[in-house]
Formats: C-alpha cells, sequence, structure tokens
C-alpha cells in the first residue's frame, strides 16, 4: 500500500518515464488458495510458499489449487479489494489506466476498503457498470484466477521484478 501511494507513483509520475514503462501490478499480493496439501489457513507463509510450488508451477496442479477459498494475509477486506482490482486491471485498456485507480483504492484501503471503488472508478475514469458486473459475477473469478497465477512465488510484498 505505501509502496504504491509513494515510490512507485513518484516513479511512474517521472518525466518521460511512463512513456517507455510497462508496468504489471498484480492484485494477489501474499494470498493463495486454501488446498488440502498445504493448508487451509489461516494465513501462513509456509502454505504460500507450497501453494506456490503445488499449485502455481505445477504441470498438472490438484483439482483444488484453484477454486476454494482465498486465504488472505489480511482479512476478508483484502480478499474483496484485490477483486475490485482485478476486475479493473482486466476492463482498462493499459496500466496507465489501471494506475490511478490502484493509487485511489490503496490510498482509501484503511479507510473504506472496497466501497472506495465507486469514487476510484469515476475518478480514474473506468466503466462502474462493468467493474461491478466483474465484482460479482464470474469475470471476477476469472479475474482473481488470472492474477492468482500471475503472482511469482516471493519473499513478500512489495515486490518488484524489473526486466
Amino acid at each position: 500500500m505505501e509502496a504504491i501511494e509513494g515510490p512507485f507513483t513518484t516513479m511512474v509520475k517521472a518525466k518521460g518515464l511512463a512513456d517507455i514503462l510497462n508496468l504489471e501490478h498484480h492484485p494477489f499480493g501474499n494470498n493463495y488458495y486454501a488446498t488440502a496439501e498445504c493448508g487451509r489457513g489461516p494465513y501462513d507463509p509456509t502454505e504460500r510458499h507450497c501453494w506456490a510450488k503445488t499449485c502455481q508451477r505445477a504441470a498438472a496442479p490438484a483439482a483444488d489449487c484453484f477454486n476454494g477459498t482465498i486465504v488472505p494475509q489480511h482479512g476478508p477486506n483484502e480478499v474483496k479489494v484485490n477483486r475490485m482490482e482485478a476486475c479493473a486491471k482486466s476492463i482498462v485498456s493499459g496500466w496507465q489506466q489501471y494506475w490511478p485507480f490502484l493509487v485511489c483504492m490503496e490510498t482509501r484501503y484503511n479507510s473504506e476498503h472496497v466501497n472506495a471503488a465507486s469514487h476510484c472508478a469515476e475518478s480514474a475514469k473506468v466503466d462502474l457498470r462493468q467493474l461491478f458486473n466483474c465484482y460479482h459475477g464470474p469475470r471476477g473469478d476469472a479475474a482473481q484466477l488470472r492474477e492468482a497465477l500471475a503472482t511469482p512465488d516471493h519473499a513478500g510484498v512489495p515486490t518488484a521484478l524489473v526486466n
């Protein structure tokens, strides 16, 4: 949260950098899906690393790898906000349109959680109807799954990979 509001936003606002930068944010963080093999929570980094190894990187992951309950590090509001951010990311044209929505959601996370979505969508020019249709439907499940699969195993967050 602080990294998005601070150093990452400072970076993307640096003159000319946004023109040459391809920024990829994955709103899944330290979360993982509850599985029989790795555990069902509460949050445990050992369970998360197990899930990354046996589900994300497996050629043939177990049936419960991506369809159970998401185990959040910071509680149920984190899952809701991540889902909303994943939906926004899935309906906008690129990171430069997604970034203002993300910063708004993260700035309002502690006070409003997912309830900030209407304000953030309006201020970032994200189609609110599409956003809520995604969030409340199967497109939201698909958006979360995409972000779960794209989130690399990591020591902690934020994690920045530079290519």
